[in-house]
């Protein structure tokens, strides 16, 4: 399924992050977003008191909230549909970890909400 989706961050937004590292985070998110969604991502970034805030929102299923830990465990994949390996969300928190960050997951009103504070 296409889905649309929307980038918000400031054209000269800077995070704080190594190049591949910031590849791997946003890949993995959007690449889950985009397999999920019913018709929209949402990704926005931005800077305040200290740290840096990346949020990568999908309109799909969401998770259950019994599970949300076990996404971040590797090896786990959720989709009972396939096309996972159940690596990319733990492979995201082990980057943010690395940098003093940390991941948090909710589901929104719609969908999952994924979003990654890291230090400035």
């Amino acid at each position: 399924m296409q889905s649309d989706g929307v980038i918000d961050a400031a054209e000269d937004f800077i995070a704080p992050v190594d190049e591949g590292d910031l590849s791997e985070i946003l890949g993995n998110l959007v690449e889950n977003a985009t397999r999920f969604a019913s018709s929209a991502v949402h990704v926005s970034a931005s800077a305040s008191a200290g740290e840096v805030i990346i949020k990568v929102v999908d309109d799909g299923p969401g998770i259950p909230e019994a599970a949300l830990h076990a996404a971040l465990v590797r090896g786990v994949q959720l989709d009972s549909k396939g096309g996972g390996n159940g690596l990319g969300l733990a492979i995201v928190s082990d980057i943010v970890e690395a940098y003093g960050g940390r991941l948090e997951m909710a589901n929104a009103n719609s969908g999952l909400a994924v979003t990654i504070h890291l230090p400035w």
